[in-house]
């Protein structure tokens, strides 16, 4: 329940992300950039056995209101990537879409992290 009362629980969903930023690039599945309008069409006509899912480091670019939407849990109070500026700094957000079946090959978090998930519809296996 940990983002139950965010900004991002009420609005991320495909009415809003339409409105928002229908034709801004967004990254998808391995490397795929498409506007968000069209991943929305590629969700209803897909008919793929893995489907595409949005995978976007830069979405507080895209989107700087989107990092207004939530907050950090207070179980990760600290931030020991930020002791390196910004410079050193790896990948550390991304905002994650998909349909049910998306799913991202086994990996390891950068620099060997480990990374906190909230799903705000649906669920994470």
């Amino acid at each position: 329940g940990v983002g139950n009362d965010w900004g991002g629980s009420k609005n991320w969903n495909k009415k809003t992300f339409m409105n928002r930023y229908k034709n801004q690039l967004w990254r998808c599945g391995s490397g795929y950039k498409m506007p968000i309008r069209k991943y929305f069409k590629y969700l209803e006509t897909r008919s793929d056995q893995i489907p595409l899912y949005l995978f976007d480091q830069r979405y507080h670019k895209i989107g700087p209101e989107l990092l207004e939407e939530y907050t950090i849990p207070e179980y990760f109070p600290e931030d020991l990537f930020a002791l390196g500026g910004r410079k050193e700094r790896p990948p550390y957000r991304w905002l994650l879409l998909g349909p049910g079946g998306s799913t991202v090959p086994f990996h390891v978090d950068p620099q060997g992290t480990s990374a906190w998930n909230v799903v705000v519809k649906g669920k994470k296996r």
